[in-house]
Protein backbone atom coordinates (compact mmCIF):
# COMPACT_ATOMS: atom_id res chain seq x y z
CA UNK A 1 0.00 0.00 0.00
CA UNK A 2 1.20 3.27 -0.57
CA UNK A 3 -0.20 5.97 1.35
CA UNK A 4 -0.16 10.11 1.55
CA UNK A 5 -1.05 10.73 5.17
CA UNK A 6 1.93 12.47 6.34
CA UNK A 7 1.65 11.68 10.36
CA UNK A 8 2.10 8.13 9.41
CA UNK A 9 5.80 6.85 9.47
CA UNK A 10 7.53 6.98 6.30
CA UNK A 11 7.41 3.17 5.76
CA UNK A 12 6.18 -0.12 8.20
CA UNK A 13 6.24 -3.98 7.38
CA UNK A 14 5.10 -6.87 8.83
CA UNK A 15 4.96 -10.59 8.01
CA UNK A 16 2.67 -9.61 5.09
CA UNK A 17 2.44 -6.32 4.54
CA UNK A 18 4.41 -3.32 2.97
CA UNK A 19 3.04 0.46 3.46
CA UNK A 20 4.90 3.15 2.27
CA UNK A 21 4.87 7.34 2.45
CA UNK A 22 5.16 8.90 -1.10
CA UNK A 23 7.20 11.30 -0.03
CA UNK A 24 10.55 10.46 -0.20
CA UNK A 25 13.24 12.76 -0.63
CA UNK A 26 15.74 10.81 -3.00
CA UNK A 27 15.51 7.89 -4.99
CA UNK A 28 18.98 6.46 -2.70
CA UNK A 29 16.80 6.64 0.27
CA UNK A 30 14.13 5.33 -0.81
CA UNK A 31 15.92 3.10 -2.08
CA UNK A 32 17.16 1.46 1.79
CA UNK A 33 13.57 2.12 3.26
CA UNK A 34 12.58 -0.23 0.41
CA UNK A 35 15.37 -2.54 1.97
CA UNK A 36 15.02 -2.02 5.24
CA UNK A 37 10.88 -2.68 5.13
CA UNK A 38 11.50 -5.65 2.82
CA UNK A 39 13.99 -6.75 6.09
CA UNK A 40 11.03 -7.10 8.09
CA UNK A 41 9.57 -9.55 5.46
CA UNK A 42 12.38 -11.03 5.21
CA UNK A 43 12.75 -11.46 9.27
CA UNK A 44 9.19 -12.11 10.14
CA UNK A 45 7.78 -14.68 7.31
CA UNK A 46 11.25 -15.74 5.33
CA UNK A 47 12.89 -16.88 7.95
CA UNK A 48 10.60 -18.43 10.48
CA UNK A 49 10.06 -22.06 11.64
CA UNK A 50 6.68 -23.55 11.07
CA UNK A 51 7.29 -26.54 13.57
CA UNK A 52 7.94 -26.15 16.94
CA UNK A 53 5.53 -23.84 18.37
CA UNK A 54 6.56 -22.67 22.26
CA UNK A 55 7.00 -18.92 22.23
CA UNK A 56 9.78 -17.04 22.57
CA UNK A 57 10.42 -13.74 24.94
CA UNK A 58 9.72 -12.15 21.30
CA UNK A 59 6.47 -10.80 20.13
CA UNK A 60 5.88 -8.67 16.76
CA UNK A 61 2.87 -6.82 18.47
CA UNK A 62 0.83 -9.62 19.82
CA UNK A 63 2.08 -11.74 17.85
CA UNK A 64 4.79 -14.76 19.32
CA UNK A 65 8.11 -15.47 17.67
CA UNK A 66 8.47 -19.27 18.38
CA UNK A 67 12.00 -20.30 20.25
CA UNK A 68 13.05 -22.03 16.95
CA UNK A 69 12.90 -19.72 14.85
CA UNK A 70 16.85 -18.98 13.24
CA UNK A 71 15.71 -15.20 14.10
CA UNK A 72 15.81 -15.80 17.73
CA UNK A 73 19.33 -16.28 17.54
CA UNK A 74 19.83 -12.90 15.99
CA UNK A 75 17.56 -11.11 18.89
CA UNK A 76 19.12 -12.72 21.71
CA UNK A 77 22.61 -11.05 20.84
CA UNK A 78 21.33 -8.26 22.63
CA UNK A 79 18.06 -8.27 23.27
CA UNK A 80 16.15 -9.83 26.51
CA UNK A 81 12.71 -9.99 24.88
CA UNK A 82 11.11 -7.70 22.17
CA UNK A 83 11.13 -4.28 24.29
CA UNK A 84 14.29 -4.82 26.87
CA UNK A 85 18.02 -4.87 25.74
CA UNK A 86 20.50 -7.23 27.18
CA UNK A 87 22.21 -5.24 30.76
CA UNK A 88 25.72 -5.27 28.65
CA UNK A 89 24.39 -3.76 25.24
CA UNK A 90 26.08 -0.95 24.67
CA UNK A 91 25.82 1.85 21.54
CA UNK A 92 28.42 0.87 19.96
CA UNK A 93 26.75 -2.84 19.61
CA UNK A 94 24.68 -1.48 16.56
CA UNK A 95 24.79 -0.20 13.32
CA UNK A 96 22.79 2.75 13.62
CA UNK A 97 20.82 4.35 16.55
CA UNK A 98 17.79 3.02 15.25
CA UNK A 99 18.67 -0.66 15.54
CA UNK A 100 18.26 -0.02 19.05
CA UNK A 101 14.57 0.80 19.53
CA UNK A 102 13.91 -2.94 19.61
CA UNK A 103 15.30 -6.61 18.39
CA UNK A 104 12.71 -6.60 14.59
CA UNK A 105 14.54 -2.85 13.69
CA UNK A 106 17.85 -4.52 14.97
CA UNK A 107 17.76 -6.94 12.09
CA UNK A 108 16.12 -5.01 9.54
CA UNK A 109 18.65 -1.72 10.24
CA UNK A 110 21.80 -4.89 10.02
CA UNK A 111 19.99 -6.50 7.21
CA UNK A 112 20.41 -2.88 5.19
CA UNK A 113 24.08 -2.40 6.15
CA UNK A 114 24.70 -5.38 5.42
CA UNK A 115 23.42 -5.42 1.67
CA UNK A 116 24.48 -1.60 1.10
CA UNK A 117 27.38 -0.89 3.15
CA UNK A 118 29.23 -3.70 3.51
CA UNK A 119 32.55 -2.40 4.21
CA UNK A 120 31.48 -0.52 7.09
CA UNK A 121 29.71 -3.19 8.52
CA UNK A 122 32.93 -5.57 8.24
CA UNK A 123 35.32 -2.40 9.62
CA UNK A 124 32.60 -2.17 12.74
CA UNK A 125 32.61 -6.50 13.29
CA UNK A 126 36.30 -6.70 13.24
CA UNK A 127 36.29 -3.81 16.41
CA UNK A 128 33.49 -5.27 18.22
CA UNK A 129 32.39 -8.98 19.05
CA UNK A 130 28.51 -7.73 18.80
CA UNK A 131 28.53 -6.35 15.67
CA UNK A 132 30.59 -9.41 14.16
CA UNK A 133 27.94 -11.86 15.55
CA UNK A 134 25.04 -9.93 13.93
CA UNK A 135 27.56 -9.38 10.61
CA UNK A 136 27.98 -13.29 10.52
CA UNK A 137 24.28 -14.58 11.34
CA UNK A 138 22.97 -12.04 8.73
CA UNK A 139 26.20 -13.38 6.13
CA UNK A 140 24.85 -16.64 7.00
CA UNK A 141 21.49 -17.22 7.38
CA UNK A 142 20.42 -14.53 5.51
CA UNK A 143 22.57 -14.07 2.08
CA UNK A 144 23.86 -17.63 2.53
CA UNK A 145 27.03 -16.26 2.25
CA UNK A 146 27.39 -13.79 -0.04
CA UNK A 147 29.37 -10.91 0.79
CA UNK A 148 29.32 -7.39 -0.44
CA UNK A 149 31.50 -4.24 -1.53
CA UNK A 150 29.26 -1.50 -0.75
CA UNK A 151 29.04 1.70 0.87
CA UNK A 152 31.94 4.04 1.90
CA UNK A 153 35.52 2.82 2.35
CA UNK A 154 36.08 2.43 6.17
CA UNK A 155 38.30 5.10 6.36
CA UNK A 156 35.60 7.56 4.66
CA UNK A 157 32.88 6.50 6.83
CA UNK A 158 31.43 9.20 9.08
CA UNK A 159 29.81 8.67 12.62
CA UNK A 160 27.15 6.47 12.95
CA UNK A 161 24.23 7.40 11.64
CA UNK A 162 20.43 7.13 13.64
CA UNK A 163 18.63 5.69 10.73
CA UNK A 164 20.68 3.53 7.97
CA UNK A 165 19.18 4.92 5.23
CA UNK A 166 20.66 8.16 5.82
CA UNK A 167 24.00 6.93 5.16
CA UNK A 168 25.27 7.63 1.44
CA UNK A 169 25.12 4.43 -0.44
CA UNK A 170 28.11 5.21 -2.83
CA UNK A 171 30.01 1.74 -4.04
Amino acid sequence: EVYEDMSKSRAMAGARALHLRQDFFSLPEAKQVLIHELAHIADLSGITSREYREASAFKDGNIPVFVDDPSVQFYQISWRDSYTRKANAREQDFVSGYAMSDPFEDFAESFVFYLEHGYAFRAYAEENAVLAKKYEYIKTHVFDGVEFATGQAPEDLLARQWDSTKFSAAG
